[in-house]
């Protein structure tokens, strides 16, 4: 989860991503516009088949008409001269039929061009047959009827049968379409009528194929409703794109803008959605917290005599964050009672899961002015009331400047009441820091790291000695931080009369638990054989 998590949180692969979404979106439109165009074109192909099959549809009424005819009012015997003359009013009426058998049972007696046959032919097995009584003959040389050369279908009803000759499809279409039409008997067998022969089998191999064949060409087969007759058409999705080449520049074209819109609303709500602010308010809880410790010393005996609970946040990437980054958010998103919550309940399972041989740490927490309400934060740290013989807790209001002296006043006097210690956090930052050490009721006050990572005989270094001389005459114990060099350390070492406990990276960087434990029960960090042999 966190690798996956880690490509949409990288700005690099946002921008691949972007790409993809470009590319994905461009198909799809591109497919979409595809299969509208293929929806009208096979529109456009049923319209013309159904144009064409109007004349065949007309046929089938015309070989209709002409059976009832021949049954109609004949009352001669059959083959003979009043019979046969009968048959000749039908084969004169202008419907294209111009040759009648009389076949009954498919034994041809005599028909429009003979009176009698000397011999009765028969037609054979027929090609196919209805369920309303009617036989076809597809094809066949009628010659033996007077009819040199001559082929046609022969359609049997009753004792009646008419002679259809090929029908021509009269149908005008563009080059890139391809048409046939076929009569198709009730078992499937079909036969070419005219156009393009091949047509109708490749529209029927098609349906093996799959639909990956739609992607090569475009397929439509219409039959009449009442009849035999079908027209398949067929167009190359090649030859049709190039017909239009216009019409297809168009439709990338637009396909690419549309991609292009796609792809900006899609990384707009990503950024959002894997921005460090969504991501941060979205995974805050126990288990995104992480606490590193750092050691607090007694500058007087150099022994550790606690620490400061650091929070740190883990991203859905696994990635630590460091407060600087995530704390805006916090405030602005009024999170900060349930952020020291979470720190403080993390804290809390880790020390009391941790062996310190005995020894009873102080452990200091940050605490927002927000949040400096006694009877909410005694509730909160009262997950470690069953270890307050373990630890010493202390509660650093950082920003103190933004502390109503009064309600302050008051809070801080609570939670000394209750068992707390109150420091005053990065003393020298603010306007009213003054004031704040004199009014407010603190058990100590930690020296911003400013003035202890002031390099040597700057002005902040020099100022280091006099905001140390102010919190000694208020009376308050004195944390000095940022202590990141030797020299400093000595400088404060020098100074134990005033100045009590000190923390920083010379001494100790913030440690994971198991380190830190570590450096309490031996003494074995690198920073301490440094201390000691400065």
């Amino acid at each position: 989860m966190a690798k996956l998590a880690g490509i949409f949180i990288s700005t690099r692969n946002l921008k691949l991503i972007g790409i993809a979404v470009w590319f994905a979106a461009f198909v799809g439109t591109a497919l979409v516009l595809a299969a509208f165009s293929y929806m009208q074109v096979r529109e456009a192909m049923r319209q013309d088949a159904e144009a064409g099959l109007e004349q065949f549809v007309r046929l089938d009424e015309s070989i209709r008409a002409a059976f009832q005819a021949l049954r109609a009012d004949i009352a001669d015997a059959p083959c003979s001269a009043g019979f046969q003359l009968h048959m000749r009013k039908v084969a004169y009426l202008p419907d294209g039929l111009n040759e009648f058998f009389y076949a009954p049972g498919g034994i041809v007696e005599c028909s429009v061009n003979v009176e009698r046959f000397a011999q009765p032919v028969p037609l054979g097995e027929p090609d196919f047959a209805t369920a309303d009584g009617k036989s076809f003959w597809i094809d066949r040389d009628i010659s033996f009827a007077g009819l040199p050369g001559m082929v046609g279908t022969i359609v049997l009803h009753d004792r009646f049968a008419a002679v259809v000759p090929r029908q021509e499809m009269k149908l005008p279409l563009p080059a890139w379409m391809k048409a046939e039409a076929v009569l198709v008997a009730p078992n499937g067998r079909w036969w070419h009528r005219s156009g393009n022969e091949w047509v109708h089998q490749d529209e029927q191999l098609s349906k093996r194929r799959g639909w990956t064949d739609g992607l090569f060409a475009v397929r439509q087969k219409v039959c009449v409703t009442e009849g035999f007759h079908c027209i398949s058409m067929r167009a190359a999705v090649a030859e049709l794109a190039a017909h239009y080449k216009l019409p297809v520049a168009v439709l990338l074209v637009l396909a690419g803008t549309i991609a292009s819109w796609i792809t900006r609303l899609a990384l707009r709500f990503m950024r959002r959605l894997w921005s460090f602010e969504a991501r941060f308010l979205r995974h805050l809880d126990e288990n995104s917290i992480v606490c590193a410790y750092q050691p607090i010393i007694e500058v007087k005996t150099g022994a550790v005599i606690g620490c400061e609970v650091l929070a740190r946040w883990r991203d859905i990437d696994d990635a630590i964050v460091y407060p600087d980054r995530f704390l805006p958010l916090v405030q602005k998103h009024e999170l900060t009672s349930r952020f020291t919550r979470l720190v403080i309940e993390k804290a809390y399972r880790d020390l009391t899961a941790a062996s310190f041989d005995g020894q009873r740490l102080q452990v200091n927490f940050n605490v927002f002015p927000r949040d400096l309400d006694a009877a909410a934060l005694v509730r909160t740290f009262s997950i470690f009331d069953d270890a307050r013989d373990r630890f010493e807790l202390v509660l650093e209001i950082v920003e103190c400047d933004h502390v109503d002296l009064a309600k302050g006043q008051s809070h801080i006097r609570a939670l000394r009441r209750a068992g707390f210690k109150v420091y005053m956090d990065d003393f020298g930052t603010g306007y009213s820091t003054l004031k704040h050490l004199a009014e407010l009721d603190v058990d100590g006050v930690k020296l911003d790291r400013s003035f202890a990572m002031a390099p040597t005989g700057s002005i902040m270094s020099e100022m280091l000695r006099h905001a140390i001389d102010m919190v000694h005459a208020a009376g308050r114990k004195i944390v000095v931080e940022g202590v990141e060099t030797a020299e400093r350390l000595a400088q404060l070492e020098a100074d134990t009369a005033r100045v009590d406990f000190a923390q920083g990276y010379f001494i100790a960087r913030p440690l994971d638990l198991e380190r830190f434990s570590r450096f309490v029960l031996d003494r074995s960090f690198e920073a301490v054989p440094q201390r000691n042999a400065a």
